[in-house]
């Protein structure tokens, strides 16, 4: 339904997004949200007439707060994707939209599982910026990119462990690196 919609309703000029089935609904809507730039940041609701008293990232305070500024090219967002991509064993990138992000995880490597799991991955990193920026506006609460950093590690382990058929093996494994558990299998 969704590839039907897309091609009558949205002119979408690139390749065909991966939407990993690793990850809920609400998390694939919200990225697909923030690709169309359709999330709700200080510039897009101050466009809609909505007051904002400050369109300054809430995350660094160094640029106005735009879609690709929160989720990509925002400090505490280049520090999280720095320790994530680390510790999954990837060269770290640097992204400029969140299309690229979508793009990157979409074509990434030449093993599906593996591709899989850096989808899933890179959709829990965005959902989780997305959160720690809720977090500051509405509950006060700061937190490190260190500590977004380990929540996208533990929450991907339970989205592939439990929503995948293949599982992404133990804990202990999955700390460790995202794909270790598949070096013992044949691809």
């Amino acid at each position: 339904m969704r590839r039907v919609l897309d091609s009558k309703l949205i002119h979408y000029k690139g390749p065909v997004v991966f939407w990993p089935k690793t990850v809920p609904l609400k998390v694939r809507s919200f990225v697909w949200r923030a690709d169309l730039s359709r999330i709700h940041v200080a510039i897009e609701l101050s466009e809609r007439g909505v007051k904002v008293p400050n369109q300054m990232c809430h995350l660094c305070n160094k640029a106005l707060e735009s879609v690709d500024h929160l989720l990509v090219s925002c400090e505490f967002a280049m520090g999280v994707f720095e320790c994530v991509f680390k510790w999954c064993g990837i060269r770290t990138q640097q992204f400029s939209k969140v299309s690229e992000v979508i793009n990157f995880a979409a074509s990434w490597g030449n093993c599906p599982r593996k591709r899989t799991i850096v989808s899933t991955i890179l959709f829990c990193l965005l959902w989780n910026i997305w959160r720690a920026m809720n977090d500051r506006v509405f509950k006060d609460l700061k937190t490190s990119y260190t500590k977004v950093a380990d929540n996208i590690i533990s929450l991907s382990f339970l989205w592939c462990n439990h929503r995948s058929s293949n599982g992404c093996g133990s804990w202990v494994d999955w700390c460790c690196s995202s794909f270790l558990h598949l070096t013992n299998v044949v691809l």
